[in-house]
């Protein structure tokens, strides 16, 4: 007779009676595995079927970057041809003075970013000399730490975690 609060488990052809909460996890785990597999399948047929099509569209590319292939039966498939437009930033810094500004400033337009240093956060932490405490603080209210995405990996039985 199973202990209360536990549920029955069959793995491999065993019977197992476990915490009814080991149970449900084990279940969401199992169901994680088989769906990151099949997605992992998916994906990979869907990367191949991808590569055919745009090959298609290669072939029926016009003067636009979007070609609508329309199927008899199945539907449709709209591939575009995106690009990015960069410029040589070191060539544009030499050209500036050559240009008039009116001119320059209508074509270009200037960025600057910045990102924070390997070990800069450990300086953070460190105590520093009064002086580098005030730029310390200064420093520190510049920064945000912004959410990412949230992952998560399901690894089966004998898997290995990365």
């Amino acid at each position: 007779m199973p202990a209360p609060g536990t549920k029955k488990i069959e793995i491999d052809g065993q019977v197992y009676y476990l915490p009814a909460d080991n149970v449900a996890l084990d279940q969401l785990i199992a169901d994680g595995v088989t769906a990151q597999r099949d997605y992992e399948d998916a994906k990979g047929r869907l990367e191949v079927i991808r590569e055919k099509v745009i090959a298609l569209a290669e072939e029926h590319k016009g003067p636009t970057a979007t070609v609508h292939l329309q199927a008899p039966k199945s539907g449709l498939a709209t591939v575009t041809f995106s690009t990015a437009t960069k410029v040589d930033d070191t060539a544009v810094a030499a050209m500036e003075p050559e240009v008039p500004k009116v001119v320059f400033d209508k074509i270009f337009e200037a960025s600057r970013s910045f990102k924070l240093r390997r070990g800069a956060q450990q300086w953070l932490k460190i105590p520093q000399a009064a002086d580098l405490e005030r730029v310390k603080a200064r420093v520190a209210a510049t920064i945000r730490v912004v959410p990412k995405g949230t992952t998560v990996k399901f690894f089966g039985p004998g898997e290995k975690s990365e």
